[in-house]
């Protein structure tokens, strides 16, 4: 129902109001304990989303697109589901919300299933990459570098030989920690 660019208008008027102000979109937000946020706590939340003071009061309606789509981040971050499930999350986003996105993302105690070409994104908050392909899901056992490495690898199988299956893996690929992969980004 929501068009891919979660900033865009077809989407906040799903699901925010421009006549409301992100301080009283966000009270009537149910977290974790199924609790709307005392005032205070919703401030401080938005807070680390870049809302100050003042722009809490503005009316929605008159909000950026990328504020918009960082409020709405803030309100979906806020009411901790088990899993989000994004879809190209950093398409039409800027930097400042690029890296919001990563640090909450990071910070999630859920499951994420992430689809994006966003490499940087990819590198700093997967745990694990899923290979995709002729209708099978298997997990890959490396990062990204491994990755690319693999696809250059079947193109020149598939070059030398046309009949070779490209669906099968040809390199074992390295494995590599979280944290070794955000040190990289």
């Amino acid at each position: 129902r929501c068009s891919r660019d979660w900033s865009s208008d077809v989407c906040s008027s799903d699901l925010l109001d421009a006549s409301d102000t992100p301080l009283s979109h966000g009270l009537r937000i149910k977290g974790a304990n199924d609790q709307a946020p005392t005032e205070q706590t919703w401030r401080d939340f938005l807070g680390g989303y870049g809302f100050g003071a003042e722009l809490v009061k503005q009316p929605i309606g008159t909000l950026s697109g990328g504020e918009k789509a960082r409020l709405l981040l803030a309100s979906l971050i806020f009411m901790r589901p088990n899993l989000l499930v994004l879809d190209e999350p950093t398409n039409h986003l800027d930097i400042n919300l690029r890296e919001a996105l990563a640090a909450a993302l990071n910070g999630f105690e859920g499951t994420v299933l992430l689809v994006s070409h966003d490499r940087g994104l990819l590198e700093s908050v997967c745990d694990s990459f899923w290979w995709v392909k002729a209708g099978r899901v298997s997990l890959f056992d490396g990062d990204l570098s491994d990755y690319e490495r693999e696809l250059l690898a079947q193109a020149r199988l598939r070059i030398k030989s046309p009949d070779s299956n490209p669906n099968q893996p040809t390199t074992q690929a390295k494995s590599h920690s979280k944290a070794s992969r955000q040190e990289m980004a």
